[in-house]
């Protein structure tokens, strides 16, 4: 008499799009196409939608409760999506993933602005709003996927203070930041049944699922490292001991021909910070845009607090660069056993301006991870881990894997 053989549930994920203009016809294509492959309800939809789609975005969603019934929804709005290798930014784009996490407990959260600013959030507050490391006794937690609006909320100061009140190894959080620098409440976000246009939503994962993946970015550094001599919150006034905009002037004056070219698609500042990342323009190093330039008092702004006696550098996006340290990263993440699912979140300029071809990343991405079922969003960044710390990362591409733990 054979003796059956016990097979282990492992995480599986379907995908699909939809191009069509209408928000819940384009639910309806894509929740169709997933019911005839899904052969159990999601544990998780994860539904990402162009711009295009804000306006009904909450109807559509609607659509995918009512034919998936997902267990938990995870959703937001931005400037483009992806779906497997291609790209959908000139019009518009619904896409969602439906994963199975067998033996897994997810908890949802969500912050808004009625909540206050990240600085005066308690651990006791925040682990009331997220189901954190040790809340659920000896079962492991396999990290955060979240959604951010970066405008209405002080993004890496909510990242600290998670990671803070979730102890040592932190909270390994990745995820989008969505929206617009400029101005808030542009985009749509969701978890489960909560929709807001602030703040930040996102699902705490425990069980036997393995949440990992590689953080890329498209900077060159230039010119030599600097010390902030003084600064106020997120404005670098004096770069070794001078003002901020002279010395970044002078710098730019010395820059070659090939990288003043360059510059048409923005300057940045790598700022030092404590712990060391392969995830940065350099080794211990965090990238920020310089969103404006205050002239009259000669000082640089951007959207990162900065702190005295810290080390800088200026840096550039580089095509080519870009290309070739995703390749890498993508190369050494290949070590790993195929996910089951990949979530591609990346900032709208790096697909704008870094690449000729508008599915150059999405196609590299799904060549070196096998064809597997992927969806994306370019909003204004990443959220990636640096260490045991998350950060907010502009500029950069987060290829977020799904996986059996131990696989």
């Amino acid at each position: 008499m054979s003796t059956p053989v016990q097979t282990r549930a492992v995480p599986t994920a379907e995908s699909a799009y939809s191009t069509h203009s209408v928000s819940t016809t384009a639910a309806h294509e894509i929740a169709a196409s997933l019911a005839a492959r899904c052969l159990t309800r999601p544990s998780v939809l994860v539904v990402f939608g162009s711009f295009h789609h804000r306006a009904l975005f909450s109807d559509a969603l609607e659509v995918f409760r009512d034919v998936l019934r997902p267990v938990h929804l995870l959703a937001s709005t931005a400037e483009g999506v992806t779906h497997d290798a291609r790209n959908i930014e000139e019009g518009p784009g619904l896409t969602a993933i439906a994963l199975t996490l067998p033996h897994t407990s997810i908890h949802p959260f969500w912050f808004e602005l009625d909540d206050g600013p990240p600085s005066v959030w308690s651990d006791a507050f925040i682990r009331e709003r997220i189901t954190l490391p040790g809340d659920l006794g000896a079962l492991r937690h396999a990290g955060i996927l979240m959604i951010a609006d970066p405008r209405s909320i002080q993004l890496d100061e909510a990242l600290t203070a998670i990671d803070a009140s979730a102890g040592p190894m932190g909270a390994q959080i990745r995820g989008a930041v969505t929206g617009d620098r400029r101005h808030a409440g542009l985009h749509v976000l969701a978890v489960n049944r909560k929709i807001t246009h602030t703040g930040l939503v996102g699902l705490s994962i425990f069980g036997d699922v393995e949440i990992g993946g590689i953080v890329s970015h498209a900077m060159t550094p230039v010119g030599a490292r600097l010390t902030i001599t003084r600064a106020a919150r997120n404005e670098i006034i004096e770069l070794n001991n001078r003002p901020a905009l002279t010395v970044m002037t002078e710098a730019l004056h010395n820059f070659s021909a090939a990288r003043r070219q360059l510059m048409a698609h923005g300057i940045w500042v790598s700022i030092e910070q404590t712990c060391s990342t392969t995830a940065s323009v350099h080794t211990g190093f965090l990238t920020r845009e310089i969103l404006r330039i205050d002239e009259a008092r000669g000082s640089l702004l951007t959207a990162q607090l900065v702190r005295e006696g810290s080390r800088v550098r200026f840096a550039l996006m580089d095509p080519e660069h870009a290309h070739d340290d995703l390749d890498m990263a993508l190369e050494a993440e290949q070590s790993h056993a195929k996910p089951a699912a990949v979530l591609v979140c990346s900032s709208a300029s790096r697909q704008q301006e870094s690449f000729a071809a508008p599915d150059t990343e999405v196609e590299l991405i799904a060549r070196r991870l096998g064809r597997t079922p992927s969806i994306g969003l370019h909003g204004v960044g990443a959220i990636g881990p640096a260490g045991n710390r998350a950060y907010a990362l502009d500029g950069m591409v987060s290829v977020i894997t799904l996986r059996a733990h131990g696989s």
